[in-house]
């Protein structure tokens, strides 16, 4: 119940996000702290950038909580294999976009 909660809440918060700015104009330059508001191929070179951080968070995860040694790999699997899925889907939605502007 702990974890339903926060996930609930975060679900719809992103839908709720993705809905209002699916219009907006998409930033490809500079900086843009909405996530929701970048390019494809700015969705994904954010995903990259996050990625030491995720690591470093799982580490710091598995070495100060309680939960056993099998379910924190399999938490750091599920997070690793989300990022990865997250980083593929972004790359083709930008390569589809390039070709539909060319």
């Amino acid at each position: 119940m702990q974890l339903i909660i926060p996930m609930i809440f975060v679900l719809a918060l992103v839908s709720i996000s993705s809905i209002f700015f699916r219009n907006s104009s998409k930033t490809d330059q500079g900086f843009e702290v909405i996530y929701f508001k970048l390019s494809y191929r700015r969705k994904m070179i954010r995903t990259l950038i996050t990625l030491p951080f995720a690591i470093v968070v799982m580490a710091l995860l598995y070495v100060y909580s309680d939960i056993s040694t099998s379910s924190s790999i399999l938490a750091g699997s599920l997070i690793l294999i989300v990022f990865f899925i997250q980083l593929l889907y972004n790359f083709f939605m930008w390569k589809e976009k390039e070709i539909k502007q060319s």
